[in-house]
């Protein structure tokens, strides 16, 4: 992304979120040693319509290289998308997160990764709850659920943050029926204005003319792990993508079998995600490869920059 001369100039190469070490020999520096003086980490955008820092708008992906999967873990628990699990990341210093979003039997918005496929302890494993029976067990005795409208109310204590939903749309919702139901409650809560900080994650082009109907969303995010299974689905993914301004992509770490969607985001100018990447030598090797940033269930920000060292 970048490298640095021996005069200490900085030369960008591609867009990407580098971390560039500090360090001098002084004149109490022990022979053969370096005394580190500190760490910080650059941003590099590849738009080309401005011409200083000041007159560059900071886009969501910009923020970090690092989100936070299904709002991160909850001690050893992952995909728990409970109030546990984002208050610890918040507390790692987390600015993005993702979040899993579906409906109750009685359709209400809650943080949930699937029904049928996740259990975590409760009574109805396996089963669709009503919203009573969702806000009143705790998962494996210790963790608390969380409502869309929980969500919110952390989330306006936090108005800096980035969240980006995922919806799987395979059991008893969709993608439009769950963003209608969290901006109808942002709403009635007069905090409308947080979702100018979500992402939504696409899954079809189709998807993008339903949700502008539901509301000006600003921020997107295509993902290919719902994609059709047709022929050159995610090529018009990653080109519909381009076409909007997106900006980033994101692919399952499976796909980095070879080069293909670290090309084919080159091709279309995007910063390509991948989920899930847990160990700082995976987000090494990754970096190395291109890649630009990862969800992650265990990585903290304080991981990422030892990964880099």
């Amino acid at each position: 992304i970048v490298t640095v001369s021996e005069d200490g100039v900085i030369e960008a190469h591609q867009s990407g979120i580098a971390c560039i070490r500090a360090a001098w020999v002084g004149p109490y520096t022990e022979e053969g040693q370096q005394e580190e003086l500190g760490s910080f980490w650059v941003n590099v955008c590849s738009s080309t319509d401005h011409d200083s820092l000041a007159d560059h708008e900071l886009q969501w992906y910009e923020e970090s290289c690092l989100i936070a999967h299904a709002l991160g873990n909850a001690g050893e628990y992952i995909y728990t998308n409970t109030k546990d699990a984002l208050e610890e990341s918040i507390e790692e210093g987390y600015r993005i997160l993702e979040v899993d979003l579906h409906m109750t039997s009685d359709k209400e918005v809650v943080c949930r990764h699937t029904w049928y496929s996740d259990t975590f302890d409760v009574s109805y494993d396996g089963t669709i709850p009503d919203l009573a029976t969702f806000e009143r067990e705790k998962y494996f005795g210790t963790l608390t659920p969380l409502t869309g409208r929980g969500l919110l109310e952390i989330w306006s204590e936090h108005p800096k943050l980035w969240f980006i939903s995922d919806v799987k749309q395979e059991e008893n919702t969709s993608l439009t029926e769950v963003l209608n139901g969290l901006t109808d409650l942002a709403k009635e809560m007069g905090c409308e204005e947080l979702l100018d900080h979500l992402i939504v994650q696409l899954y079809s082009v189709e998807d993008y003319a339903k949700v502008e109907a539901i509301y000006p969303i600003k921020h997107w995010l295509f993902t290919t792990y719902q994609l059709p299974d047709t022929p050159g689905a995610e090529i018009e993914a990653a080109a519909f993508s381009q076409e909007n301004g997106f900006g980033a992509f994101t692919s399952p770490a499976w796909c980095m079998s070879s080069d293909y969607f670290i090309d084919l985001a080159k091709d279309h100018n995007l910063n390509l995600f991948v989920h899930v990447v847990d160990t700082p030598e995976a987000a090494k090797k990754s970096m190395e490869r291109g890649i630009y940033g990862f969800y992650t269930d265990f990585l903290s920000p304080k991981d990422l920059l030892d990964a880099e060292k």
